[in-house]
């Protein structure tokens, strides 16, 4: 299956035209919380909340938009994911602008998500960086669709 997290604010219609026709896509939309519930809310339980009421498993692609990236990330923290995609995400703590990061803790994710992916490559016995994983999603067989509709 394929999970694709919107930005902050967003809703799953962001995902239009060309999107909707990716097979097994599932475009999620973000959970309906109380007031007390964001206030204390952080990425982790977020991406744990989501893995479960969407029962993404371990070989799923996840691909996430700005917030919905850092999102994804966490999930491949939880889950060793078959593919993650970032679509126009901050890829390093420096990249968080400081309001955002003022408002969130943030700083931890890229590092938290590194050093899985480390940990990860040390248990199967093969070299797989972030940096790798970024490479890989920028290599397409096919054509990229056209999203300017």
């Amino acid at each position: 299956m394929i999970f694709l997290l919107p930005g902050m604010g967003a809703t799953s219609e962001m995902y239009r035209g060309a999107w909707r026709t990716l097979p097994n896509a599932i475009f999620l939309d973000w959970p309906t919380l109380s007031p007390a519930e964001i206030d204390s809310l952080t990425i982790p339980p977020l991406a744990a909340h989501l893995i479960r009421v969407h029962s993404i498993q371990p070989g799923d692609a996840v691909l996430g938009s700005s917030l919905g990236g850092m999102v994804a990330c966490e999930i491949a923290n939880q889950l060793d994911v078959g593919f993650l995609g970032l679509i126009g995400s901050a890829t390093h703590p420096s990249e968080v602008s400081d309001l955002l990061a003022a408002l969130h803790p943030l700083d931890q994710l890229g590092l938290s998500y590194k050093n899985d992916a480390r940990r990860r490559a040390a248990k199967s016995g093969r070299e797989r960086s972030p940096g790798k994983l970024a490479k890989r999603a920028t290599r397409a067989k096919k054509p990229k669709p056209d999203l300017r509709r």
